[in-house]
């Protein structure tokens, strides 16, 4: 009897160190988790924000562009249409070709020019 009630303590206690052992290790389980899922997360915002970072860049930059090729375009369509129309580039907006020009005769009175 006395064998019998020993070894139902000593199963007891083995439950109860068992149970214990699982309690401790489902707390560390749990503490290890937390600290991956907060650590994960803070790398994850770093990661966000330089992706961010690079999406606005790109995004101000492609802007950017689109400004200056638009500015472009319309210097060579002002280019392109002064250079159609001789009277263009002149202040009056009614002047002939003939008025427009002028620059053979300042050109013929340069020495060593070659327009007549």
């Amino acid at each position: 009897m006395l064998k019998r009630k020993m070894s139902m303590a000593w199963e007891k206690w083995q439950q109860v160190y068992q149970d214990l052992k699982f309690a401790q290790w489902q707390q560390v389980y749990q503490d290890l988790k937390f600290a991956n899922r907060m650590g994960g997360g803070a790398i994850r915002r770093m990661l966000n924000r330089k992706l961010s970072m690079a999406w606005e860049k790109w995004q101000f930059t492609a802007a950017e562009l689109a400004h200056q090729q638009r500015l472009l375009a319309g210097a060579v369509h002002r280019l392109n249409g002064k250079a159609a129309s001789p009277a263009g580039w002149c202040s009056e907006p009614h002047a002939q070709a003939e008025d427009v020009d002028g620059m053979g005769e300042v050109a013929a009175g340069v020495p060593g020019s070659q327009v007549r």
